[in-house]
């Protein structure tokens, strides 16, 4: 079972978004609105791991991890690669 959630802006209510989360894995994918109907944006999540490890496997589909892994880096060192 998921939650789901209806997300809006006060100042843009034409615009909203439906997100659905899991229990134990948070979120999960988002849909975007536009009056009321489906615009065509989607994000979801794409691969489950115990690390960012999981960036390297190809059932995620992650066209360049080592570009993402730079710009985590840039939000939080805790996905930055540890010094050897």
């Amino acid at each position: 079972m998921c939650l789901q959630t209806f997300e809006f802006a006060p100042l843009e209510p034409e615009s909203t978004e439906f997100k659905y989360y899991l229990p134990g894995i948070g979120f999960v994918l988002a849909v975007s609105m536009e009056d009321g109907e489906f615009d065509g944006e989607r994000e979801e999540l794409v691969c489950i791991g115990d690390s960012v490890d999981i960036l390297e496997d190809p059932e995620c589909e992650i066209d360049d991890p080592e570009v993402l892994l730079e710009e985590l880096c840039e939000i939080s060192d805790a996905f930055c690669a540890e010094e050897e």
